[in-house]
Protein backbone atom coordinates (compact mmCIF):
# COMPACT_ATOMS: atom_id res chain seq x y z
CA UNK A 1 0.00 0.00 0.00
CA UNK A 2 1.38 3.42 -0.97
CA UNK A 3 2.07 5.82 1.83
CA UNK A 4 -0.19 8.83 2.01
CA UNK A 5 1.81 12.08 1.83
CA UNK A 6 2.14 13.69 5.22
CA UNK A 7 0.89 17.21 5.73
CA UNK A 8 3.71 19.65 6.60
CA UNK A 9 3.83 20.73 10.24
CA UNK A 10 4.17 24.39 9.27
CA UNK A 11 3.24 26.47 6.25
CA UNK A 12 5.85 27.86 3.86
CA UNK A 13 5.43 31.32 5.39
CA UNK A 14 5.73 29.99 8.93
CA UNK A 15 8.87 28.07 7.93
CA UNK A 16 10.43 31.19 6.40
CA UNK A 17 9.63 33.23 9.52
CA UNK A 18 11.03 30.51 11.77
CA UNK A 19 14.28 30.24 9.78
CA UNK A 20 14.73 34.01 9.48
CA UNK A 21 13.88 34.54 13.15
CA UNK A 22 16.35 31.91 14.27
CA UNK A 23 19.10 33.40 12.12
CA UNK A 24 18.22 36.88 13.45
CA UNK A 25 18.46 35.84 17.12
CA UNK A 26 21.76 33.99 16.65
CA UNK A 27 23.25 36.81 14.56
CA UNK A 28 22.10 39.50 17.01
CA UNK A 29 23.73 37.67 19.91
CA UNK A 30 26.90 37.27 17.84
CA UNK A 31 26.82 40.99 17.01
CA UNK A 32 26.48 41.92 20.68
CA UNK A 33 29.37 39.62 21.58
CA UNK A 34 31.54 41.26 18.88
CA UNK A 35 30.50 44.70 20.18
CA UNK A 36 31.45 43.62 23.70
CA UNK A 37 34.86 42.39 22.52
CA UNK A 38 35.51 45.75 20.86
CA UNK A 39 34.44 47.63 24.00
CA UNK A 40 36.54 45.32 26.16
CA UNK A 41 39.60 46.03 24.04
CA UNK A 42 39.10 49.79 23.82
CA UNK A 43 38.20 50.23 27.50
CA UNK A 44 40.74 47.66 28.71
CA UNK A 45 38.20 45.92 30.90
CA UNK A 46 36.87 42.40 31.38
CA UNK A 47 34.34 40.87 29.01
CA UNK A 48 31.60 40.83 31.66
CA UNK A 49 32.19 44.47 32.62
CA UNK A 50 31.99 45.44 28.94
CA UNK A 51 28.87 43.25 28.49
CA UNK A 52 27.05 45.31 31.14
CA UNK A 53 27.48 48.42 28.96
CA UNK A 54 25.45 47.55 25.86
CA UNK A 55 25.00 50.02 23.00
CA UNK A 56 22.53 52.87 23.39
CA UNK A 57 19.02 52.46 21.96
CA UNK A 58 19.73 54.11 18.59
CA UNK A 59 22.90 52.11 17.99
CA UNK A 60 21.13 48.91 19.04
CA UNK A 61 18.27 49.64 16.62
CA UNK A 62 20.74 50.26 13.76
CA UNK A 63 22.50 47.00 14.61
CA UNK A 64 19.15 45.16 14.69
CA UNK A 65 18.16 46.65 11.32
CA UNK A 66 21.37 45.45 9.67
CA UNK A 67 21.06 42.02 11.28
CA UNK A 68 17.40 41.79 10.15
CA UNK A 69 18.32 42.54 6.53
CA UNK A 70 21.15 39.98 6.56
CA UNK A 71 18.93 37.43 8.34
CA UNK A 72 16.21 37.89 5.72
CA UNK A 73 18.72 37.35 2.93
CA UNK A 74 20.09 34.27 4.72
CA UNK A 75 16.58 32.90 5.32
CA UNK A 76 15.74 33.41 1.65
CA UNK A 77 18.95 31.66 0.64
CA UNK A 78 18.13 28.69 2.89
CA UNK A 79 14.64 28.44 1.36
CA UNK A 80 16.05 28.70 -2.17
CA UNK A 81 18.62 25.98 -1.50
CA UNK A 82 15.98 23.72 0.08
CA UNK A 83 13.73 24.20 -2.95
CA UNK A 84 16.55 23.52 -5.45
CA UNK A 85 17.66 20.26 -3.87
CA UNK A 86 15.58 17.37 -2.78
CA UNK A 87 15.90 16.86 0.92
CA UNK A 88 14.99 13.41 2.11
CA UNK A 89 12.88 13.76 5.23
CA UNK A 90 13.43 11.20 7.94
CA UNK A 91 10.39 9.11 8.73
Amino acid sequence: MAKKPRKPLVSTTERAILITGTIFVISMIEGLVQYTFAEMKSEKTSFWDAWKDLPDKNELLRMAAVVLVVSSISGGAVSLIENRIRVRRSQ
